[in-house]
């Protein structure tokens, strides 16, 4: 028989004591656990009705925990995903089934906030489903973080690409919208004089405000971007139709929906204000800490993207300008050599005119003809000199010069010139510095610049001449990428007339290329400008656009001290028999123009030594054993250059008198004293070798 122990009441309530204590404990330890839990954690009965909700949970969904349990976190679940929330809810509860689930909330306070839901049910021995428990964690700040990383990475993409700078913003625009409490995102972009901002990309803001509000001023009180801009911090307007500095501007912006602003300068580098980054939003609003943390690093992207596209365009401009600096001057090259060969053609043709012309007695009917071939070969002479001019191998002859006088000896000149419908209007700055450079060829460049402001006005307007003191830095270096940092005397010409296209404003220095009607320009005007300005050390910039004008800008180097130009060395012309019978060698490539040549200094009694050449030339001169009195050169004779072959016969014949005849001259060759450029008419060589030669005779006689 089997001894049962009896349990009695007394030890009975202890023991349901002791397991109540110590389901209260774990009870107690459960709740400790949830609180300071990082998730948010709640239980619900089988009706899903709340019966613990922790803090965290209560802080994510911002609403107080006692209220929580009376189902108010459906508010809180955005619009867009509501619907498909509480049905899912729904259907957990009725199938007694767990959910897993992403979606967003609307916290007024934070934003719109992502979070993951996992719900599972809660079983008793039976297997009945009794209620559910549930985790929330909040997603929103890695969600923020991936998609900032991966909209970097795009971006970054793209700049690297080298795509666009507007593709580049928009994208950035776009990319940060979707991040934000429904705001449209703009960027204006400030000028290059800083005084207005350009809309840049404004993918979802009304054409109505971007054309109301383009040409933005930046100042105090105009709008928020111009505000932000001039104050370079950022400005917020919680409310527009209420902002004193929205004033002329609220009424449009209310019309398209946008309440409130808020704007942030983007800066460069440098710390130079770039524009401004904007987001509008369709109700009062502060904007929320996340969104501050986007904007300052979108803000960051789009200044490495403006200043990306700014270098690049720089660079390009700067390669624009070095290829069209060599095209021009390999134009110049050509251009100086077609002058050469020109130039002899012209020296035997007005050469042999002249000859003819001496020989036909006055009233003879040829001399009209003849008369009429030498004209057009001046004209045509003056053709070449343009060319030579714009290839920098004229003959100049430089002096310090103040341009102010230059141009205020020429005014009665240049208001005759251009007529009384055109206004001429002189602004020349005091103590203007001196520049070194030919009096009549900077004469011949204001003359030019004149003419050309005056054909571009046929209905009137205005020429300005000014001249100002300017140290060359980073703003003239940027259009002037050949020109060295320092003090330069700036020349400007400026008219109010039609103005030129781009593709236009492109090939107007070169030489031949006009835009007049046939007959009304021979193209070498500004051609002419361009090469004296660069013989002459400076430097030429053009500005114009379609109905603004034009506007040339002369960028001389000023010198520190005036000094004495070496001029010609002057000597008395001396005619008659002492003269005769000196010796002169000549040397020219060219055979008509050696032989013309020959033939005039023979005629008035030099004995003449024929060279084709440098080679020929010095081989004349070792078995030749007279006195040479004059070396007669073409500046580049075939074989060697006319100063080698001077230089070498100077050894040969100390204190031998040169004398050169043009060509396309270097800058050294130019600085020579005894010059006389062809063509040349036979009466002007003679009074140059009798300038030189004086009464020398041979002493052989």
């Amino acid at each position: 028989m089997s001894e049962h122990i009896a349990i009695t009441p007394p030890r009975a309530d202890i023991l349901t004591k002791r397991l109540e204590r110590a389901l209260h404990e774990s009870e107690e330890r459960f709740y400790e656990l949830c609180e300071c839990a990082p998730v948010g954690i709640f239980y619900a009965d089988a009706r899903g009705e709340g019966r613990f909700v922790n803090e965290p949970l209560a802080e994510i969904l911002s609403i107080p925990r006692d209220e929580l349990l009376y189902a108010r976190w459906a508010e809180r679940i955005h619009e867009a995903d509501r619907e498909r929330l509480v049905t899912a809810w729904a259907a957990a509860i009725a199938n007694g089934t767990g959910m897993s689930t992403e979606y967003r909330l609307s916290n007024p306070s934070k934003g719109t906030r992502w979070v993951r839901a996992d719900v599972s049910p809660v079983r008793d021995p039976e297997g009945a489903v009794v209620g559910f428990v549930g985790m929330l964690e909040d997603l929103t700040e890695s969600r923020r973080a991936e998609s900032l990383i991966a909209a970097q990475n795009e971006l970054l993409g793209l700049i690297v690409s080298g795509a666009a700078r507007d593709e580049t913003l928009e994208k950035l625009c776009l990319l940060l919208e979707p991040q934000t409490e429904g705001a449209r995102a703009s960027i204006l972009l400030r000028d290059d004089v800083g005084t207005t901002l350009r809309y840049g990309v404004a993918p979802h803001i009304p054409e109505s405000f971007r054309a109301a509000t383009d040409n933005l001023p930046v100042g105090p009180n105009l709008g928020t971007c111009g505000t932000a801009a001039f104050y370079r911090e950022p400005i917020l307007t919680r409310e527009i139709a209420s902002d004193p500095s929205w004033t002329g501007y609220a009424e449009i912006a209310l019309e398209c929906g946008l309440r409130a602003c808020w704007s942030t300068p983007i800066f460069s580098s440098t710390g130079e204000v770039l524009g401004t980054f904007a987001l509008y939003y369709p109700e009062p609003h502060d904007p929320f800490p996340y969104e501050q943390m986007l904007i300052d690093s979108f803000v960051r992207l789009a200044s490495v993207a403006i200043e990306r596209h700014k270098k690049d365009r720089s660079l390009r401009e700067t390669e624009e300008k070095l290829l069209h600096a060599q095209k021009m001057e390999a134009i110049g090259r050509l251009a100086g050599g077609i002058a050469h060969d020109f130039n002899n053609l012209l020296t035997i043709v007005t050469g042999y005119v002249d000859i003819l012309l001496g020989r036909l007695p006055a009233g003879d009917p040829m001399r009209e003809e003849l008369s009429a071939v030498k004209g057009a070969g001046d004209r045509a002479a003056n053709l070449t000199r343009q060319l030579l001019a714009f290839g920098r191998k004229q003959m100049l002859h430089p002096k310090p010069l103040d341009l102010n006088d230059a141009v205020t000896s020429m005014e009665r000149m240049l208001r005759g010139l251009i007529g009384e419908d055109l206004d001429l209007r002189i602004e020349l700055e005091r103590d203007i510095w001196k520049v070194r450079a030919d009096p009549s060829q900077i004469e011949q460049v204001i003359v030019n610049l004149a003419v050309n402001a005056r054909d571009a006005m046929e209905h009137g307007g205005t020429i300005t001449i000014a001249t100002a003191n300017v140290e060359a830095g980073d703003d003239e270096l940027r259009k002037l990428p050949e020109a060295r940092p320092g003090p330069y005397v700036m020349l400007s010409v400026r008219d109010d007339g039609e103005g030129m296209d781009a593709e236009t404003l492109e090939r107007i220095f070169e030489p031949f290329f006009t835009t007049k009607e046939l007959g009304k320009g021979s193209g070498l005007g500004l051609a002419t400008v361009h090469g004296i300005v660069n013989q002459s050390g400076g430097h030429i910039w053009a500005s114009s656009e379609l109905g603004h004008g034009t506007v040339f800008e002369i960028y001389l180097p000023c010198i520190e001290e005036p000094s004495t130009a070496g001029g010609p060395v002057e000597r008395p012309v001396t005619a008659g028999a002492a003269a005769k019978r000196a010796t002169i060698m000549l040397v020219e490539g060219d055979e008509l123009v050696r032989k013309l040549a020959q033939y005039v200094l023979e005629a008035d009694g030099y004995r003449v030594l024929s060279a084709h050449g440098g080679d020929d030339a010095l081989r004349i001169s070792k078995w030749y054993d007279g006195p040479i009195d004059l070396l007669l050169t073409d500046v580049v004779p075939p074989k060697m250059s006319g100063r080698q072959l001077a230089d070498r016969l100077a050894k040969l014949r100390p204190g031998l008198t040169v004398l050169f005849m043009s060509g396309p001259v270097d800058d050294a060759t130019a600085a020579e004293t005894n010059f006389i450029a062809k063509p040349f008419l036979p009466e002007a060589l003679l009074e140059r070798v009798r300038d030189l030669i004086g009464d020398r005779a041979d002493e052989t006689e």
